[in-house]
């Protein structure tokens, strides 16, 4: 069969990013992970069961678990491995009701994607928000579930992409709708819940844009757009909408104008009224007054 073939243990998460120079592994190795090997230098020999792969930068192998495979290169050799466990990747098909594990049994070896131009940059980047959530640990239920979310998003837009070159052929439109049906609400609603909690649990705070995607790993605008469609609001909507409904209870509660300003953090006094008379029609103290009136004639 193979000359040798080694096994190697990790944990259910594996992430690696890096350079080496003139890498030449001798002897295949396997594991009971699904694998994704991404190159991202040219003139590598990758060698997968009885196949044989001349591989550059942009060639993404999807590995199945326990298949003995082994590369070498010489100069300098740059790639990213993310090995995922069965009991990682499999509770997302019972899920979402889609096998996504197909993508590791295509042809009975595992799909191969040539990644270039604007698919190459989104495969980067969400390699890059896994490996910033990792940075994270696994510490606590918010960063388990943040990762989880990436990497289900990876692994989405792999098969994705992957459905889209088999089918290059064919009716683009066809092909779209062959993709998995996991509705934009249930795929992210775990993750716009995780905002939405992150902004009522520090809603006295200034919650700007960049503070709020740099706490999640992500960039502004992924975030803007990911929360708009689970929530039909931008977040500078839902923030405001939340801050004016705990001003409108402080005014009750007896607080000032410049007192609630102050607590909710807005720039000023004169910001505060103004947000509030944008999305109440009238100023805060008009809210009291009128708030006070009702109580009089009860």
């Amino acid at each position: 069969m193979y000359k040798k073939a080694y096994y190697e243990k990790f944990e259910s998460l594996y992430y690696y990013h890096g350079v080496t120079q003139n890498w030449k592994m001798n002897d295949y190795h396997h594991h009971p992970h699904y694998e994704f090997l991404l190159f991202l230098s040219d003139g590598v020999t990758f060698e997968l069961e009885r196949r044989i792969f001349q591989a550059g930068r942009g060639d993404l192998f999807c590995i199945n678990r326990d298949a003995p495979h082994r590369s070498r290169c010489k100069g300098t050799y740059e790639r990213t491995v993310l090995m995922i466990g069965a009991e990682f990747l499999e509770p997302f098909g019972q899920v979402f009701g889609y096998d996504f594990t197909k993508l590791f049994n295509s042809d009975g070896l595992g799909a191969h994607l040539t990644l270039s131009g604007s698919n190459l940059d989104l495969i980067l980047s969400k390699f890059d928000n896994i490996e910033q959530n990792l940075a994270k640990g696994m510490n606590s239920t918010n960063n388990e579930i943040q990762l989880k979310l990436r990497i289900l998003d990876f692994v989405n837009d792999v098969d994705r992409i992957h459905r889209m070159i088999n089918y290059a052929g064919d009716d683009v439109s066809s092909v779209q709708k062959s993709l998995p049906d996991v509705s934009p609400e249930l795929y992210y609603r775990e993750q716009v819940e995780q905002i939405k909690k992150y902004i009522s649990d520090n809603i006295e705070q200034s919650l700007k844009l960049q503070d709020i995607a740099d706490h999640f790993n992500m960039s502004t605008s992924y975030l803007s757009h990911y929360f708009k469609r689970g929530t039909g609001f931008t977040l500078t909507q839902f923030i405001s909408h939340r801050k004016i409904n705990l001003a409108k209870q402080l005014l009750l509660d007896g607080h000032s104008v410049t007192d609630v300003a102050m607590k909710l953090s807005y720039s000023s006094p004169s910001h505060f009224i103004t947000n509030f008379k944008k999305a109440t029609g009238i100023t805060p103290l008009r809210y009291s007054q009128i708030e006070e009136e009702k109580e009089n004639i009860i």
